[in-house]
């Protein structure tokens, strides 16, 4: 569902995720200022009033506990997406000690897995799943270092950091799929929707005499649901860079 949303144009997802609330919200106010007249809520402004505020206040700090860890996610998938980048770049140059037919052998099996990763797997990421191209090339990868027999103790030294580069490579592929999969809790997102109808819900029990100024006040109170809305970050613009840059 998630994925079909996001591959509307933005207009239509705005229209979606933002319109689509507001007129709900609106017909919903219409329909209680039809059936319940304005002075029959003003005697309870007091009461409502505080219950109100009190339910706003629990409903921000949840919203705001949650945009929190979302943006820290994606601030944790940034830094391991660049780390990947940057072990890759660190096998390329590092391969360049060796003789010739196995640093273009090494080579070429960065390339192809930068390749897969950046043209396959990124948008087989958004489906929950990984790029069997991808797996292919780093287990080439990996086959070229562990038969390699270094004789110099340069190359020694430098097949050491070898391994330890295509051993993060690895780690930080795993966390990266890891995270691609990565979603809030069920639980999470019925007490968010429902906290914001009941948010909403309680702003029909002011009895405002103007229906224009209740609107007004309405819409801002809605505002607040929208600010849930899962956004889409792509870090795959930024591997391509950093590896078309140093591959």
């Amino acid at each position: 569902m998630a994925l079909a949303l996001l591959k509307l144009p933005l207009s239509v997802l705005a229209l979606l995720v933002v319109g689509l609330p507001v007129l709900l919200a609106v017909v919903g106010l219409l329909l209680v200022r039809s059936l319940v007249p304005h002075p029959r809520l003003q005697p309870h402004h007091d009461v409502a009033g505080y219950i109100y505020s009190g339910l706003a206040v629990l409903y921000a700090v949840l919203l705001a506990f949650v945009v929190i860890i979302v943006w820290e996610q994606f601030n944790t998938t940034d830094i391991r997406v660049h780390k990947e980048a940057d072990e890759l770049s660190n096998l390329f140059r590092a391969a360049q000690v060796f003789p010739t037919p196995v640093q273009q052998a090494i080579l070429d099996a960065v390339r192809r897995y930068a390749g897969a990763v950046i043209e396959e797997e990124w948008s087989a990421m958004a489906r929950e799943t990984e790029s069997p191209t991808a797996w292919q090339a780093y287990d080439d990868l990996w086959q070229i270092i562990r038969t390699l027999e270094p004789r110099s103790p340069a190359e020694i030294n430098w097949h050491a950091t070898i391994l330890q580069s295509l051993t993060m490579l690895s780690d930080y592929r795993r966390d990266r799929l890891a995270d691609s999969r990565a979603v809030l809790p069920l639980v999470l997102w019925v007490v968010l929707l429902s906290g914001g109808v009941i948010n909403l819900g309680y702003t029909y029990l002011f009895g405002v005499r103007s229906l224009t100024v209740h609107l007004d006040h309405h819409h801002g109170a809605d505002g607040d649901d929208d600010a849930a809305a899962p956004g889409h970050f792509d870090h795959g613009s930024s591997l391509c860079r950093q590896l078309s840059r140093d591959i």
